[in-house]
């Protein structure tokens, strides 16, 4: 029995709670409490986590929350789920307006216990909440609110607050408030912190120290029996679809619908299949789910929109048929029951994916159909990862900002990592400047934050509809850009039964959308792109496929050209092979030794060489999982598909190890030896960690097909839409110089041609105005309204524009087509006075001369370094010509040269270093991956954790960059493993390294 009722407060406290909530439940739990009552400040974030988890343990979960109210913070303690409601009416009201009026308190206050620990307004609460209102009794001044509450007639309650749970968290919780107020910790004031005794305490003592105030103890009695939250258990909460037929029969109607048009010469098959997704549909409960989201994307076709569903989804027949997927789950050989089973208690998943561009325009759709009150953004919780947790400790230690600058950027890579900061030492030289025991301390006192959350972000595209307002579930709160997101991520969702469609702005999308658009122009409106072009394959097979949709990153450029893809199937197994864990498991290898004829295909069991023989025998697919299952097991396909997301998903172990006996008893069964049968389990187990869902994977080779044939027959086209939507693996430099390669001219922005992005002209590429940087929106509108221009002048007159802008403009070209000298126009700028006040009728013209002056000053013209710095610092890429033609000493090679050497050969090559990508590594250190640029190609270099370390300053510093390692050809991935990286002599006056 609890003598008292601890009020904690758990790490969604943001930046001063030090315990999740799951942390404090086990641990009162341990300390022998029956009860806790968890009340965060403002938000009830872990009201869903701490339930389910006292639940499980078995002891009784009371939830309230701290209000910020205009009689100050009062803690409010839900009775029932009724009472939950309004707490959370509350709390929204605070997020959304600011401090809580009484007369709202008042509106909702049914089935609410009210505690304060103040005296003023404890008569007007008492009025309020009548009997539901106690004096809370804790560690400040507990004997003046005692005879207070007793003069007064009323009701105490011993609810101490527990603001950390260990008495060592103390300093933890100081220095999370020293960085929510800006503090240092060394004059962080006692107001700003809770008190050092927060801490939860021994029963006994808490007997101790409430034994004067027995009253006290008897209220916090009263609070815990008078509780009883009981979350209703429900299951998919869909919002309620206003149509006036049948929704199922609606459902079937627009499905046969779309089949008809979808497939031409549609068999029995299809129709049967159909039907049977429809009654499973039904059975499950998910006839509604699939109006809206077919809704959402008819939407879409409706605005000309581009809308792709994705994910195990492309597996449903019904998908296909209301237009949500875009690949024939019939022919690509797709299983409905990796999306939806009869066994599946969880909503199906349908991501969408919308060009990125119209994305607001779909929500705002959702938005307006469903009801403000009942729509809403799904929450994200950002954690202290390791490298924030270092600078906002140094910085409330006193650090300034280049020394805390000098001490995240001089850690190896491996502290932040691993987050631990022990296995590797402290660079000297840190040492040095800031002190051993100083860096000790804040590394130590780093550790402890992470993975605290730190503050609320927005999910990339989750949201949630709801038949009764959101408030009736969750708390809702606005985040930093306005929207109204919920109080819950997508975990804490999915425990209270909310459904998330994703809806999310793809940019590769736009990129596919944009090549439609402009092909159609030239082909006709009929225009689709065939899945059996020749040449298209002819790219992929080259593996030239920079830009192209999922497969231009080095290690999938290289499994084409391995693959040589030959239809869709090809792409979709690229795009499952390519995934981690095939590599870390070996499963990658031995497929391709076996696509290859270095190694035998061979089966786990004679019954499995159907399932496994366009992957060779190894397990790559997760519908494998499903089918193999079945024909070992003699599983059904919903039974299969739990083991499948038994052995996929973190699942309960008596769940795991109970499918895993009918496994082997199934196999038994079914003929099966169990020598045999235990290994194909063991092979599946090892398949968690890499295998993919063909259905996705499918998905994304229909996309890559597309996004190939544009590449492939209209690459001005295909390379204009790239940089104009920012889409793709690289950054835009890679993707000019990759134009470059294709004969495609690229051209800085140009005054009278240039739109606001990225757009092709005469077959020549010119760079969007808004590339330039420190140019205002209202300057780049007025130069899109205003032209043609006839000079700067004309420009100067007509634009309302800076100086700094002006001049911005001039040395990154965007005058070149009016006047090729830039200096030149630098020269007639400063001499027409713009630094005073001007009138349009004294500017100069075409042909004005500085007064007194016959000709103009012999001019020392742009270089072409001062050319590429220009673009460089101005548009953060280079234009006008690739930057290694400006280097005296750079020879380009030929690649193949170097990749035909054998391997482990030692290779020295120089390039332009274009991009870079870092990974963890299964001990959690960090390598990085490199890819660098000669003339006329790209190639590869690894660098591991440890030479990672010696060269991390060297790789973010400079660009152009000389590489000794050895050639590795594993897998036929030709790249380069980097011993030594330096940086290369220009050869040019005006810099030495770049």
């Amino acid at each position: 029995m609890n003598c008292v009722l601890p009020v904690f407060r758990s790490s969604f406290s943001l930046l001063s709670g030090t315990a999740a909530p799951e942390e404090i439940v086990q641990q009162t739990n341990l300390s022998g409490y029956l009860t806790f009552l968890l009340a965060d400040k403002n938000n009830l974030y872990g009201c869903y986590d701490s339930y389910y988890a006292a639940l499980d343990i078995g002891i009784k979960p009371i939830i309230g929350v701290v209000l910020t109210t205009e009689v100050g913070e009062l803690t409010l303690i839900c009775q029932n789920h009724n009472g939950f409601k309004n707490l959370s009416r509350l709390v929204t009201e605070y997020q959304l307006h600011g401090a809580v009026s009484i007369n709202t308190v008042d509106r909702y206050q049914e089935d609410i216990i009210c505690l304060s620990d103040k005296i003023e307004n404890a008569e007007k609460l008492g009025i309020i909440f009548e009997n539901r209102f106690y004096i809370q009794i804790g560690y400040n001044y507990p004997a003046r609110l005692y005879c207070f509450a007793q003069k007064n007639n009323l009701k105490t309650a011993a609810c101490p607050q527990v603001s950390f749970l260990y008495e060592k968290d103390y300093e933890t919780h100081r220095l999370l408030r020293a960085i929510k107020n800006g503090y240092l910790l060394d004059n962080i004031p006692p107001s700003a912190t809770a008190g050092k005794e927060e801490y939860l305490k021994e029963k006994d003592w808490y007997n101790n120290f409430f034994t004067s105030f027995p009253e006290a103890i008897k209220g916090a009695q009263e609070i815990i029996e008078q509780t009883d939250l009981v979350f209703p258990e429900r299951k998919n909460i869909l919002p309620n679809i206003q149509i006036e037929k049948d929704h199922l029969e609606q459902l079937k109607r627009d499905s046969i619908t779309g089949l008809k048009k979808r497939v031409k010469d549609s068999t029995g098959f299809y129709f049967a299949r159909l039907e049977y997704e429809l009654s499973v549909i039904q059975k499950t409960g998910f006839v509604d789910y699939f109006l809206i989201v077919g809704d959402i994307v008819q939407y879409c076709r409706r605005q000309n929109i581009t809308a792709v569903g994705r994910g195990s989804a492309a597996g449903s027949l019904v998908s296909y048929s209301l237009g949500i997927t875009e690949v024939d789950p019939i022919k690509e050989n797709l299983y409905f029951e990796r999306f939806l089973n009869e066994a599946r208690s969880d909503c199906p998943d349908i991501d969408l994916d919308i060009d990125w561009r119209y994305r607001d325009d779909v929500l705002d759709y959702v938005y307006e159909k469903y009801g403000r009150e009942h729509v809403a953004m799904m929450a994200t919780f950002t954690r202290f990862r390791p490298r924030l947790a270092v600078r906002e400790t140094a910085k409330a230690f006193g650090l300034s900002p280049d020394e805390i600058n000098k001490l995240t950027k001089s850690l190896p890579r491996m502290i932040m990592g691993n987050q631990t900061g022990e296995s590797e030492t402290i660079p000297t030289k840190i040492i040095k400047e800031l002190g051993q025991e100083r860096c000790h301390k804040i590394l130590t006192m780093a550790k402890r934050l992470s993975g605290l959350p730190r503050h609320l972000g927005i999910h990339s595209g989750g949201i949630v509809i709801t038949p009764e307002p959101l408030t009736d579930y969750i708390p809702l709160e606005r985040a930093t850009k306005g929207l109204v997101i919920t109080q819950c991520d997508m975990y804490q969702a999915e425990k209270i039964g909310l459904v998330k469609i994703d809806i999310l702005g793809q940019r590769g999308l736009a990129v596919i959308a944009d090549c439609y658009k402009e092909v159609r122009k030239l082909k006709g409106d009929n225009f689709k792109v065939p899945e059996d072009d020749k040449k298209t394959f002819e790219l992929l097979q080259s593996g030239k496929t920079i830009g192209v949709f999922q497969i231009e990153s080095p290690g999938l450029r290289a499994l084409l050209r391995d693959l040589a893809p030959r239809e869709l199937n090809d792409i979709t197994l690229a795009l499952a092979l390519i995934r981690p864990g095939a590599s870390e498991s070996g499963m990658k290898k031995i497929f391709l030794n076996r696509f290859h004829g270095k190694e035998k295909t061979e089966y786990p069991h004679p019954k499995l060489s159907g399932i496994l023989k366009e992957t060779f025998g190894v397990f790559i697919y997760q519908e494998q999982v499903i089918l193999a299952a079945q024909k070992i097991a003699g599983f059904n396909l919903p039974a299969s598909d739990l083991l499948r997301w038994a052995i996929t998903k973190k699942r309960k172990k008596r769940e795991k190890e109970k499918l895993e006996k009918r496994f082997l008893d199934g196999a038994a069964n079914n003929g099966v030896e169990n020598k045999t049968a235990v290994k194909i389990l063991k092979q599946l187990r090892q398949f968690a960690s890499f295998g993919f869902c063909k259905a996705h994977a499918a998905t994304y080779g229909f996309l890559a097909l597309q996004s190939a044939y544009f590449k492939t027959h209209y690459p001005a086209i295909f390379i204009t839409a790239v940089l104009r939507n920012g889409g793709g693996y690289y950054s835009s430099a890679v993707y000019v110089a990759e134009a470059r390669r294709l004969g495609i001219t690229v051209l800085p922005p140009d005054l009278n041609i240039s739109e606001k992005y990225d757009s092709l002209h005469d077959s020549q590429i010119y760079l969007g105005l808004n590339r330039v940087r420190d140019i205002t929106y209202e300057v780049l509108n007025q130069a899109e309204q205003n032209r043609p221009f006839s000079s700067l002048a004309d420009f100067i007159s007509r634009v309302e524009i800076s100086e700094h802008e002006t001049e911005q403009l001039i040395r990154v070209g965007f005058f070149d087509s009016l006047e090729r000298s830039r200096a030149k126009l630098f020269w007639m700028y400063r001499l027409s006075g713009h630094k005073g006040t001007r009138r349009k009728d004294d500017l100069f013209g075409n042909d004005v001369l500085a007064p007194k002056m016959k000709m103009l000053p012999s001019l020392k013209q742009f270089n072409r370094y001062e050319i590429f710095k220009a673009e460089k610092d101005i548009l953060k890429l280079t234009a006008s010509f690739h930057p290694l033609t400006l280097f005296t000493d750079f020879e380009n090679v030929n690649l193949n040269n170097i990749y035909n050497q054998p391997d482990k050969s030692p290779v020295s090559i120089s390039g332009w270093r274009a991009d870079s990508k870092r990974i963890k590594t299964r001990s959690g250190r960090w390598m990085v991956f490199l890819t660098f640029e000669t003339l006329d190609d790209t190639f590869e270099v690894i660098l591991f954790p440890d030479t990672y370390i010696l060269y991390s300053e060297i790789i973010r510093s400079f660009r152009y960059l000389q590489v000794e390692g050895i050639l590795n050809r594993e897998e036929s991935n030709p790249a380069i493993v980097a011993k030594k990286i330096s940086t290369v002599p220009t050869g040019l006056q005006e810099v030495r390294y770049v």
